[in-house]
């Protein structure tokens, strides 16, 4: 006999909403600063991706990171936000 049972799913929505000439990296280097402060750096926020610091740097510069980063990214925004 099959189990039929249904696994619950954490499932988290993001809502977008950009600008007219706005891109996806454009509002994620806007959230990712908005979301840095005095107290809590660059650094930190590597720390809590599972990123190297420089990769933080190189993306706010709008600098290319590769795809890993980009899903590290969004893992962490929605914990985050």
């Amino acid at each position: 006999m099959e189990n039929t049972e249904s696994h619950s799913r954490d499932i988290r929505y993001i809502l977008i909403g950009l600008d007219h000439d706005q891109s996806i990296k454009d509002w994620m280097i806007d959230k990712t600063k908005r979301m840095l402060s005095n107290r809590y750096k660059a650094i930190h926020m590597a720390e809590d991706m599972g990123v190297y610091p420089s990769k933080i740097h190189r993306f706010l510069k709008g600098m290319n990171v590769n795809d890993q980063f980009y899903q590290s990214w969004f893992e962490w925004y929605a914990k985050n936000k």
